[in-house]
């Protein structure tokens, strides 16, 4: 794989301006709209060792300055990005390394989005400052893939085997604690918080390729943005003074339905908190926001349709997975900071708007308000379908000392009988996931007798040591445990040189020539084979086939 070797500014006076041999030039005047010099960023490719691990921008009212830059081991591209136009110094750096700080592999490719607020393309993060910040002209803002090396066994659409009438508190989800603090999206206004606030290593697309289902998004108003943003915390008195997201709300809301259209059997539970007060002008913007927020993705934000005939099993406020498929269950948290204190009633996301855009507000105990809005009884119910059940819920090695120690269980407990792993008062993030999540895991993997694990948060699913964790969750869910998920995908002569497509083919989806399905256990493979024809395999032989070669066919769900 090529990544992106090094990183350069160029300047001139005319648009004509070339790049150094071997360098791509992005096709895009940085200063656009604000006068001043002609400037491109440019970069170059290689299969070396040696690759860009991270980039970064610094100016003079952001977090990043050109100070904290080189105590952080960032290298300066040594051209204003604003030169000649006014406006703040804005400097471009990178990091180089022969890989990232947490064996990521390095980053693959570059480009630039205009427009206020603009989102990063799919794939792609996006750097938060505006490159004409201060100048006029356009918005523009860097954006950037970042290789990340996954577990390979497929649960995108894990759900799809669970069955339908089954209460959601009576699934095991595995979650994701702080979930936008991936490793390349992320600032902080101290070097020292970097590692304190970063939680994950996997974005939010490769969290749910992964098997999360729980997305933890804790958000604050950008007065520099004009949006609300995300945050790991901007208090100073919780301990990670400054620890911000480089993603929009928006954009981690977009991301995250995207992959409900791509995957309309699963359900999504968001948890949003509300990191720092808000003055009345702020949580006015915030309120109105939500609010638009909601009305655009009204089909894919669960409402519940009152059929109270429907046997909840587990509780008489829980949806069942029929009614929630494709949906995503917003738990908000989102109360009393600043002008947003006044209780439930003053919260944003007690709105809903059906498919006609008839607006439903919820109101502190209506039934309707305990299913849509609140989890205070969600997953704390012991599961009464038989079984052990043997979990509890903790997102860092603190939770589970205080739960270890002071004997407590979280509101998504399951069983007092669980003892959480202890560990050794470590103070990052990523130490404690070192220690705790290879004992969960452990854990898991010696006790097939349990049926449930209630909601499961962690930090650095995914990642390393725990890139079976999600995995061993999901496979509590007694009718999944019988898949016995691989971890490889097929390597047979029959699809070496097909694409994956995935273990389900959708109405409205094709298995086109040269892509082909496997079976969750990896033991069945659907293949529609370079010529034309379909065959249907076991580990084996060749079980079926179409006799369809050379013609030219494609196979589509209906």
């Amino acid at each position: 794989m090529e990544y992106i070797t090094d990183v350069m500014v160029i300047e001139g006076k005319h648009a004509t301006i070339s790049a150094p041999a071997g360098y791509v030039t992005i096709p895009l005047d940085v200063n656009k709209g604000a006068g001043g010099r002609f400037i491109y960023i440019c970069y170059k490719k290689g299969t070396g060792q040696e690759r860009i691990i991270d980039l970064k921008v610094a100016t003079a009212s952001s977090y990043f300055t050109k100070d904290f830059a080189t105590e952080a081991g960032y290298t300066s591209t040594n051209i204003d990005l604003n030169d000649g136009a006014g406006g703040e110094y804005i400097y471009l750096y990178y990091k180089k390394g022969t890989k990232g700080e947490y064996d990521t592999d390095g980053i693959t490719d570059m480009l630039l989005v205009t427009g206020k607020n603009a989102f990063a393309p799919a794939g792609y993060d996006r750097l938060s400052v505006d490159l004409n910040r201060g100048a006029g002209g356009k918005y523009i803002y860097l954006c950037y893939r970042y290789y990340q090396q996954m577990p390979s066994a497929d649960l995108r659409n894990w759900m799809g085997q669970v069955d339908d009438n089954r209460s959601i508190a009576n699934i095991s989800i595995p979650g994701s604690h702080d979930s936008a603090m991936w490793l390349t999206n992320m600032e902080s206004t101290a070097n020292i918080l970097d590692s304190a606030a970063q939680t994950q290593y996997l974005n939010l697309e490769n969290q749910f390729d992964v098997g999360v289902r729980s997305f933890d998004l804790r958000v604050y108003w950008s007065d520099s943005l004009d949006a609300t943003a995300l945050a790991h915390s901007t208090n100073i008195k919780v301990g990670y003074a400054g620890s911000y997201s480089n993603i929009l709300f928006q954009d981690a809301f977009q991301r995250l339905v995207n992959k409900l259209k791509e995957h309309p059997t699963e359900f999504i539970i968001m948890l949003i908190s509300v990191e720092q007060d808000m003055s009345a002008s702020q949580a006015g913007k915030y309120k109105k926001e939500v609010d638009a927020i909601l009305k655009t993705y009204r089909d894919y934000i669960f409402i519940d349709k009152g059929e109270e005939h429907m046997d909840r099993s587990n509780s008489d406020l829980l949806p069942i997975l029929r009614e929630i498929r494709g949906k995503i269950f917003i738990v908000s948290d989102a109360v009393d900071k600043g002008s947003l204190s006044g209780g439930y009633d003053n919260d944003p996301w007690r709105v809903r708007y059906k498919r006609d855009g008839t607006r439903i507000e919820y109101h502190k105990g209506d039934s309707q308000h305990e299913k849509c809005i609140t989890m205070e009884k969600t997953f704390c119910e012991p599961y009464n379908g038989g079984g052990k059940t043997r979990f509890d819920q903790f997102t860092s090695a603190i939770q589970a000392r205080n739960t270890y120690t002071e004997g407590k269980m979280g509101r998504f407990g399951a069983n007092k009988d669980w003892n959480p792993p202890k560990h050794n008062n470590s103070n990052t993030p990523r130490q404690w996931s070192l220690e705790t999540n290879p004992q969960i895991l452990k854990y898991l993997q010696e006790h097939s007798e349990l049926t449930r694990a209630a909601l499961v948060a962690f930090d650095f699913i995914g990642f390393k040591e725990s890139k079976n964790l999600a995995q061993e969750i999901v496979k509590v869910n007694p009718k999944l445990r019988a898949y016995q998920f691989s971890d490889r995908l097929p390597d047979t002569e029959q699809v070496r040189n097909l694409r994956y497509k995935g273990n389900t083919l959708y109405p409205g989806q094709s298995l086109r020539q040269g892509e082909y399905l496997a079976s969750l256990n990896r033991k069945f493979i659907a293949a529609m084979k370079g010529d034309g024809n379909f065959v249907v395999y076991n580990s084996e032989r060749s079980l079926w086939s179409s006799n369809t070669a050379l013609c030219q066919h494609r196979l589509r769900a209906l």
